[in-house]
């Protein structure tokens, strides 16, 4: 593997226009967005969507915030992005609602993947009934499988 820099983030993602710059750095008080000064809003030429990158001196720069493609629908406006970085500001949340947050997004995974489970196992059952029915002659469809 070669040992050059990774050009491709410097090639790709530049910054948007200072103006911009202020109400993502300097605060968005009108929606209560406080400001980050180590947060550069950037424009991804390859993927066609804004990112707002944390450079920090002394730190490699971290992408923490990615819109759609612009393909994909409209571009989000600057104070859509403030609202989104207000909403998502770790900074001013308790430790406990971010845990119940988690463990909220966690339960409905899990169930998501239950209920996927239960309707996979409840076709395959109504093949089984499908395929013995017509080998015994008396076939009756399944109404409905609890699964548990």
């Amino acid at each position: 593997m070669p040992k050059h820099p990774d050009i491709r983030r410097e090639l790709a993602v530049a910054a948007v226009g200072e103006h911009l710059q202020e109400k993502i750095r300097y605060g968005y008080p009108e929606i209560g967005w406080d400001g980050d000064p180590w947060l550069t809003l950037a424009y991804n030429k390859l993927e066609d969507r804004y990112e707002i990158w944390y450079t920090q001196p002394g730190y490699e720069p971290v992408a923490v915030m990615r819109s759609k493609p612009f393909g994909k629908g409209r571009p989000p406006s600057v104070e859509e992005l403030c609202e989104h970085l207000r909403n998502h500001d770790l900074r001013k949340i308790a430790a406990d609602k971010i845990l119940s947050r988690v463990d909220d997004h966690n339960a409905a995974v899990q169930k998501a993947l239950q209920d996927r489970y239960h309707d996979q196992q409840a076709a395959a059952l109504e093949k089984v009934y499908w395929h013995v029915g017509r080998e015994i002659g008396e076939y009756r469809p399944v109404v409905a499988f609890n699964g548990k």
